[in-house]
């Protein structure tokens, strides 16, 4: 008998592939670059925490602190920790980030699209009262500048760009190591 006691679950059924391979599929990351503050005010700070570049595309993470939690209520949907993830309902303490790279194409986590619009790849996140994170897939930007875009209302952070050279993602993205066809 082992730690927990035995349990039967039924066989697992899966959702259907995402729109795109995940950024794993491809093999195994390297960092590019890491803890960008991208906004800063008096109520909260908004990190771009980490770019782990893979052959074919990258995963971007983002990190909103308060400097006090939210009370839970109307427009918090149902927790009071930073959110990046917007269904249905807009939450108060929503932050919206995003992307534009020197090709023109650009996407964000806004939940609404528009034309030349590329919706964030939501990969899951988390946080509790006073933290929130979450990562994104994005594809690996052509040379030149990629501008990260971010506007928090409920930390009175205003729409604030932020332009980082994409040599370092690109590098990264060539160092990373290709998976082999033995999937």
């Amino acid at each position: 008998m082992g730690f927990f006691p035995e349990i039967s679950l039924p066989a697992p059924t899966f959702m259907e592939a995402p729109r795109k391979p995940l950024p794993w599929d491809d093999g195994v990351g390297v960092t590019a670059l890491s803890d960008v503050v991208l906004a800063q005010s008096a109520e909260g700070t908004v990190l771009l925490r980490s770019i782990v570049s893979f052959p074919e595309s990258c995963i971007v993470t983002f990190e909103a602190i308060l400097r006090r939690p939210l009370q839970h209520g109307p427009g918090t949907a149902g927790h009071n920790a930073p959110s990046f993830f917007a269904k249905g309902e807009l939450s108060t303490g929503l932050v919206l980030v995003g992307y534009e790279l020197s090709n023109g194409s650009w996407g964000s986590n806004f939940p609404e699209e528009h034309e030349g619009h590329r919706a964030f790849l939501g990969l899951g996140g988390g946080g509790g009262m006073f933290r929130g994170r979450h990562s994104f897939a994005m594809e690996i930007p052509p040379e030149g500048d990629v501008t990260f875009w971010v506007a928090w209302p409920v930390a009175a952070i205003a729409e604030t760009s932020t332009t980082i050279d994409a040599t370092s993602i690109r590098e990264a993205a060539g160092a990373s190591t290709a998976r082999g066809d033995d999937r």
